[in-house]
């Protein structure tokens, strides 16, 4: 039986199923403000045109303002429409205003948007996710930098808790087989912003994710999603016990501060069935390769090579 973690299950990329996943915003009512409706620890609110201060309870946050949370601290904030967002440690936040589109900054952040608002769209550094009826975690970490003289590196990732909607990088860096992907309750993608091309997305292992995430059940309300998000954690386990998914620790992603390990360990990611060299899948066939292997291309801009053996 294949392990989530050792196999690194990538989901098949079709094209045609693609074009299916997409999420149309504009019959949705645009975000205007946000009511702050739990804090716990340090939280931090900063207007448009004032001064940092101490957030509270029933502050109206609006698409210029920032909330940001201090070291183990979780913050929540509601939308007219019932969108719940909520911060973990040492996160930031804001949106555009106007429209349907957040921007989690630094920190890990959840974002539930009820079904039959007509969706949204999250825009991290590196992934862009289209998204309608479904409850997401997005994490932003500084990693260092590739050679001392350059930048810090942002990794980006993007985890489904229930439904589903479809990922694409948020600045197109060269020509690759695969431009979107669609993605669902139980996967997660994870994209560096100077990534050639979009990375597979994998399946991770939602019921360790759900019990150990603050940012999940660290609040004094559940969230209106919780139904759905232990539907598919049902699901999953099913998936699981029939064979169609493996047994094992999966890609475990845990954002609990107190155990040191948050973010996800990813193993090295091969094809057992080939000897040309470590391919990485991103789908429809098509795998990505260090290093040049018979029959691969360069991909334009540099970053790999694209086979499809």
């Amino acid at each position: 039986m294949k392990s989530i973690d050792s196999a690194m299950i990538a989901v098949a990329l079709v094209a045609a199923a693609v074009g299916g996943f997409g999420v149309s915003t504009g019959q949705a009512a645009p975000l205007a403000s946000a009511t702050v409706t739990e804090i716990k620890n340090e939280v931090l609110y900063k207007p448009a045109e004032g001064t940092e201060r101490g957030a509270k309870v029933s502050d109206v946050v609006q698409g210029a303002d920032v909330l940001r949370t201090g070291e183990r601290s979780l913050a929540e904030i509601e939308f007219s429409d019932k969108t719940i967002t909520r911060l973990g440690s040492k996160s930031v936040f804001t949106f555009s205003a106007g429209t349907r589109e957040f921007h989690p900054g630094l920190g890990t952040t959840l974002i539930y948007m009820p079904k039959g608002l007509g969706g949204g769209r999250i825009v991290t550094s590196a992934i862009t996710a289209a998204i309608q009826g479904t409850t997401v975690i997005v994490e932003e970490t500084e990693t260092p930098p590739a050679t001392p003289q350059a930048a810090p590196r942002i990794l980006s990732k993007v985890i489904f808790l229930e439904g589903n909607g479809t990922v694409t990088m948020t600045e197109k860096r060269g020509k690759c087989p695969i431009d979107s992907a669609p993605i669902g309750a139980g996967q997660m993608i994870a994209q560096y912003t100077d990534d050639r091309c979009l990375n597979p997305v994998m399946d991770i292992d939602l019921q360790v994710l759900v019990k150990r995430s603050a940012i999940i059940t660290g609040f004094a309300s559940p969230l209106a999603s919780m139904p759905a998000i232990e539907a598919a954690v049902t699901q999953q386990r099913n998936e699981i016990q029939s064979g169609k998914l493996g047994e094992g620790g999966g890609n475990v992603y845990s954002p609990n501060p107190s155990t040191g390990s948050q973010g996800i360990t990813d193993p090295p990611t091969a094809n057992p069935s080939t000897a040309q060299g470590n391919l990485t899948p991103v789908g429809g066939g098509f795998f990505i390769s260090p290093r040049p292997v018979p029959g691969s291309q360069p991909i334009e801009g540099g970053g790999g090579y694209v086979v499809h053996p």
